[in-house]
């Protein structure tokens, strides 16, 4: 019964995923153009926005994330008993060295700016069998990561009524053919057999991405690699990930061992 169950929760996982996007559209043009407001009009191309002698909207970002998170966090492990107290410095300076290798400090600055604007997204785990570059930050197998998500790549439950009823929720990534032939995960065969992403600037429903903007990026700029489109979503009844493209088969399966609210955490200032 769970086995026909989650074939079919397989099956309309796809179609679910586009509504809920589809429903969750509005919502991103508005931030986006709240972004845009906050860019200015010197790097957006087309901008609605006339010119701002002080931008006020930047101010008070700047001021807010530097109170919040102006370097990485340090750890502080203590103990009461005393022969347990060398053991806990040096675990102390084992976190501090994993936060900084990992970049926690800088993608915790992503994530409350993102806040600023609308939700920020995080998403931590440790890396399975594939060691796999995500955005421009590589993953090792065994090593525990902390990712920004952008809100261009999620999706979640638009029918729930509640967070806590959310029957999935994810986001899209994409990886190049070069790091996917050199992490393992697909052959020379079986990759040519996913769809390419042809502009990497531009979301699933055709909208130009938010990380676009001032960036110099043209849509339908020529790449010397193909890029390949993923979506991770979590189904918190089944404790599984499934990784998929949207217009084929479920790629991955894997079974979360992590915190009961799963890889994602949200933030939000009001």
């Amino acid at each position: 019964m769970v086995m026909s169950s989650l074939q079919s929760l397989k099956k309309r996982l796809p179609g679910a995923i586009r509504a809920s996007r589809d429903r969750q559209g509005g919502y991103r043009k508005k931030v986006k153009s709240v972004i845009d407001q906050f860019i200015g009009p010197s790097y957006v191309e087309d901008s609605k926005f006339g010119r701002m002698p002080v931008n006020m909207m930047k101010l008070q970002h700047d001021i807010t994330r530097r109170q919040l998170v102006a370097r990485t966090p340090r750890v502080r492990i203590e103990t009461d008993h005393p022969e347990l107290k060398p053991s806990a410095y040096e675990l102390e300076l084992a976190m501090d060295f994993l936060l900084g290798k990992i970049g926690f400090g800088r993608t915790m600055r992503k994530i409350v700016q993102d806040a600023f604007f609308g939700v920020g997204i995080a998403k931590t785990g440790i890396c399975g069998d594939y060691g796999l570059m995500y955005g421009s930050r590589a993953h090792f197998t065994g090593v525990p990561f902390f990712d920004r998500v952008a809100l261009d790549d999620w999706v979640h439950d638009a029918k729930a009524r509640t967070w806590e009823e959310i029957t999935f929720c994810g986001n899209s990534y994409l990886e190049n053919a070069w790091s996917l032939e050199a992490s393992g995960m697909f052959e020379g065969k079986e990759l040519k057999k996913l769809t390419v992403k042809h502009d990497e600037h531009l979301t699933d429903d055709g909208e130009r991405r938010t990380s676009a903007a001032g960036s110099g990026q043209r849509m339908g700029d020529p790449d010397i690699v193909d890029f390949y489109e993923f979506w991770d979503i979590w189904i918190p009844a089944e404790g599984k990930i499934l990784t998929m493209q949207l217009d084929g088969e479920v790629l991955r399966e894997v079974d979360w061992n992590g915190p009961p609210n799963g890889p994602y955490d949200l933030l939000g200032f009001g």
